[in-house]
């Protein structure tokens, strides 16, 4: 008998709580919930530690943005100095100063790092994804019988790999982090044979090095190793050609109709640009593509890229780097 007006008793209690009562309940629930703690990984070489999971807030990747910015700068003035052509005698001290402070960052392989880690900034999407999105939204198959021959520019792991029945992967680096994954410089790669690939993927390529010839130079490169008919993927950081003085979606396009490629998809996610072309044509002798104001503004960036016929002719310069 107690214990049915006990029952009673604590249903009517129960029924006479507020909705207010029950959002107080939560909130206390809430705040007793296990905030999560932060992954961070220590990189030797940088001393740098940097946390993937803190918050949702902007401030998660600021220490590898601020990074990343840093050695974009050291690999400009890095160019630069390489391109003078004085016989100036400090400049072989000015070169191994910049190194050492590229090394005190990291160096590649820490820039290697943040690239991945980057990878969910910029969207949490990996390039392989769209690639094969739009090969097959494009129709764009092998005969029967045979493969695609896909080179991979810059790559980080070995993507393309269930695909391997119709896709023949070749994957290349400066600094390969994963076994299949072929140490080469792009700009040297396969120099003297054309129309060997059917796709080339440039995903977060063009950007990193310093030099706007040198980043003309890859367009160019891309177009001889692409086949007739054969497609290049490229992926840029949004602001290259949202927010650049020099360079805009329309004259990025120019550049690759002067090297025989047409745009087929063009399309622009929070932080990333993403561009297909198709290989329809020849490369002119006549494309001019100087370093030029095309967008003024204070508040642009100086992202450029210069292509000029007489590109092809221009000495290579070394220690460039494939990938974002």
């Amino acid at each position: 008998m107690l214990r049915t007006m006990t029952k009673i008793a604590a249903a009517s209690t129960s029924s006479l709580k507020t909705p207010h009562d029950s959002t107080k309940a939560a909130k206390r629930r809430r705040k007793q919930r296990k905030k999560p703690q932060p992954i961070t990984v220590n990189h030797a070489k940088s001393g740098v530690t940097i946390g993937f999971k803190e918050t949702k807030s902007k401030k998660r990747y600021k220490n590898s943005a601020s990074h990343i910015s840093r050695i974009h700068q050291l690999n400009k003035e890095i160019e630069k100095v390489n391109a003078d052509t004085s016989s100036s005698g400090n400049k072989l001290a000015k070169l191994l100063a910049l190194q050492t402070q590229k090394e005190q960052l990291g160096g590649i392989e820490f820039y290697q790092f943040l690239s991945q880690a980057a990878e969910g900034r910029h969207g949490n999407i990996n390039s392989s994804k769209w690639v094969l999105a739009k090969l097959k939204e494009n129709n764009v198959r092998p005969a029967q019988g045979a493969t695609l021959q896909l080179l991979d520019v810059g790559a980080l792991s070995l993507n393309y790999e269930r695909q391997s029945k119709w896709i023949e992967r070749t994957a290349i680096d400066l600094n390969p982090k994963q076994a299949g994954i072929q140490r080469a410089d792009f700009l040297t790669f396969k120099k003297s044979c054309e129309s060997i690939y059917d796709v080339i993927v440039l995903s977060l390529v063009i950007n990193f090095p310093g030099d706007p010839r040198t980043r003309g130079e890859m367009l160019l490169q891309a177009a001889q190793l692409c086949r007739h008919g054969g497609c290049v993927f490229v992926v840029l950081p949004l602001a290259c050609l949202s927010n650049s003085r020099y360079l805009t979606h329309e004259r990025f396009h120019a550049m690759f109709a002067s090297l025989g490629l047409e745009v087929v998809n063009s399309h622009c996610s929070r932080k990333l640009s993403y561009k297909m072309f198709r290989k329809t044509g020849t490369i002119s002798d006549n494309r001019i593509f100087p370093k030029k104001v095309v967008n003024s503004g204070s508040n642009k960036n100086n992202f450029c890229i210069v292509l000029e016929a007489s590109s092809a002719d221009r000495p290579l310069v070394p220690n460039r780097r494939q990938n974002s």
